[in-house]
């Protein structure tokens, strides 16, 4: 089944980062009850750049980072991750070929982790995601930007 990049950028919510970014304060609130939280998953957001990083970190991490947007003007800086050094090419070749700018994926299994020495204070670990639509064209963007 081919999806429209109308279709596509549709699947993305308003309320998707607000909604991320609210289970990482509760997961890396130390004081909070994080018994209770939820983690998003199954949202969409738009794939706003990809940076090359450099090389892998520690051996788990892929070297392209993916700036993520919804509806909203809220971004948040992710990195692809693996689990088994076996994936290590399969997560690399997805980051690398299977996603362009202005990709729209679906987030299926991630992780926080606090980190001092980044700015926001936490690396976001993607761990598992589906790429919803690969190519969106330059128009369906354009609009979608727009409205």
């Amino acid at each position: 089944m081919v999806l429209s990049s109308f279709a596509a950028l549709n699947k993305i919510e308003a309320g998707g980062m607000i909604e991320l970014k609210e289970f990482i304060v509760r997961r890396l609130d130390r004081s909070a009850r994080t018994v209770g939280a939820v983690k998003p998953v199954g949202c969409h957001f738009l794939v706003e750049e990809k940076h090359f990083k450099g090389t892998n970190q520690p051996r788990v991490s892929c070297p392209i980072q993916f700036l993520l947007r919804d509806r909203s003007s809220d971004t948040l800086l992710c990195q692809p991750v693996w689990i088994e050094s076996s994936q290590r090419t399969k997560v690399n070749r997805k980051a690398k070929f299977g996603v362009k700018k202005h990709s729209v994926i679906r987030l299926d299994d991630f992780e926080v982790v606090a980190h001092e020495k980044a700015i926001s204070g936490y690396v976001f670990f993607l761990r598992n995601y589906t790429v919803v639509k690969k190519d969106v064209d330059d128009e369906a963007y354009q609009r979608w930007i727009t409205e």
